[in-house]
């Protein structure tokens, strides 16, 4: 059911993969639901949370044209206007807005269910965020997307040594007091793994299995545009919080142009070698290899102070 998001040690690994039954109760949590124009959806995703027991709920509208706002205050629902851009914005302004210790954000267009909310209190003991990880219903993403999230997870565990497999997933909880804590500098679809990457550099991350549906209503997403742009700021923020394992993951990619170097002056002749390119290719390699130190080297460490840290 539960897949840790750590490398740590295995000993570590053991305590993190517990089941550890849930403390808090709907009371503490308030289920917050980013909107624009999402008519053809929102009253769905309303009646099934509320169908579900929730009384905290805050809709944040970024200032939709259609009929959202009207639908959500028909069901005397909390609504607010949004502050600022995006998906970001939206966070930011139902911080303000939020009396509870913890918070569920899903998505307004009917992707997620409501009964998979509870799924992710099992998991706030020791984690800052806890992913609802789309593994059942994954034929309702598109293949290019599938790909997409597939490179964004990659990456994502690359620079911030989790083994994350749903960081941009539309549903999940996190720790009030911490998300107010976050220096929030992305403007859209990049907040999620801005949020995963500080939870995964102050504390621990969780993810559990949820379904998928099938969206109602217009994509708010741009595949090429919002994936680029997501990818960027893993980058960014990995650099901000762990300089050291981006640049070794930079002077890794070096080795197979280096290793390319050094062996073409063999392959166009093997008693004319070009000592320019012979010494870059060496340089190149060095520096990959020197890459793969630090970061192998980082790992450990960053590895036995959450583990120090946590006994």
């Amino acid at each position: 059911m539960f897949k840790s998001n750590k490398i740590d040690l295995e000993s570590q690994q053991e305590i993190d993969l517990e089941f550890t039954p849930h403390n808090i109760n709907y009371e503490d949590v308030t289920v917050v639901i980013p909107t624009l124009n999402e008519e053809e959806a929102i009253s769905l995703v309303l009646s099934d949370v509320i169908t579900q027991g929730y009384s905290n709920i805050l809709v944040v509208d970024g200032g939709s044209t259609d009929r959202t706002v009207e639908i959500v205050k028909g069901l005397r629902t909390n609504v607010i206007k949004q502050r600022g851009k995006g998906k970001t914005g939206a966070i930011i302004t139902a911080l303000d807005h939020i009396k509870t210790p913890y918070f569920v954000l899903i998505d307004g267009d009917h992707t997620y269910g409501a009964q998979d909310i509870e799924n992710l209190f099992n998991y706030v003991d020791h984690n800052k965020e806890v992913i609802g990880a789309r593994t059942q219903g994954r034929d309702n993403i598109s293949k290019f997307n599938r790909f997409g999230n597939w490179l964004i997870n990659k990456c994502f565990n690359l620079v911030f040594g989790t083994a994350l497999s749903d960081v941009c997933s539309g549903l999940y909880l996190l720790n009030t007091e911490f998300a107010k804590s976050i220096p929030f500098r992305t403007d859209g679809f990049d907040v999620e793994v801005e949020i995963a990457a500080y939870a995964s550099y102050y504390g621990n991350i969780a993810e559990t299995p949820i379904n998928f549906h099938q969206r109602l209503g217009q994509q708010k997403l741009h595949p090429l545009r919002d994936g680029y742009k997501i990818l960027s700021s893993i980058f960014k923020i990995g650099f901000l919080l762990h300089p050291s394992r981006v640049l070794s993951l930079f002077a890794m990619f070096l080795f197979l142009p280096g290793s390319m170097l050094l062996s073409y002056p063999f392959f166009i002749s093997f008693f004319s070698i070009q000592l320019s390119s012979l010494l870059v290719g060496l340089i190149m390699v060095v520096i990959a290899i020197q890459g793969v130190t630090l970061y192998i080297v980082d790992t450990k460490i960053r590895n036995l102070f959450k583990k120090t840290t946590r006994i």
